[in-house]
């Protein structure tokens, strides 16, 4: 949850930093983690050159990993987690046509019973479009998928990252009708 709710990125970096101390030289699904943490800290930070380097150390010890710690469980590790880091990353790094492809790859590995990584990956694609200067279309998929979600999976996380997608467009575009009808769908939410 470091990455989440406006925490600063250094938070999750200091705790990853740990947890990859403590998980030493074994691929293991904490050092996993770990590496694909420190890879979104890197790029909210803006430094892709390193968030690229821990996604490529997560992917690796991924791929070390035995069957049983890819299994998804509390202990586990799932391709599809490391596939949400992954998209999430290059989302945040601005690696607009590599995330578009990743997020396209990680929703295909996500059961139609799953709704809160999907929803955050679709929010992803949302804020792809929007820093591709597609503002409308952007808010548009954002508020489908905001809507088409069952209301017990729209979840302060899920909510806090919608939100983040006002900040994804610059100065001059707020207050465009795209814009302006997204925030009213979000207001809509929250009263609801």
């Amino acid at each position: 949850m470091s990455l989440y709710h406006h925490q600063p990125a250094q938070t999750a970096l200091a705790l990853a930093g740990e947890a990859r101390h403590w998980a030493g030289q074994a691929p293991c699904t904490g050092a996993a983690l770990a590496a694909s943490t420190e890879a979104r800290a890197y790029a909210r930070l803006g430094d892709a050159a390193r968030a690229l380097e821990a996604l490529r150390q997560a992917e690796e010890i991924v791929d070390k990993l035995p069957p049983a710690h890819l299994e998804n469980s509390i202990y586990g590790y799932p391709r599809q987690q490391m596939a949400f880091h992954k998209e999430a990353t290059l989302t945040a790094i601005g690696r607009l046509k590599e995330a578009g492809e990743a997020q396209t790859a990680a929703l295909a590995l996500y059961p139609a019973t799953e709704h809160v990584n999907p929803m955050l990956i679709r929010l992803d694609q949302a804020s792809c479009l929007i820093r591709g200067g597609d503002l409308a279309s952007g808010y548009q998929l954002a508020a489908h998928h905001l809507m088409a979600t069952p209301s017990g999976y729209r979840t302060p996380l899920v909510l806090s990252r919608a939100h983040e997608l006002l900040d994804v467009s610059n100065t001059g575009q707020r207050g465009s009708p795209a814009f302006n009808d997204y925030r009213e769908t979000l207001h809509s939410l929250a009263a609801g």
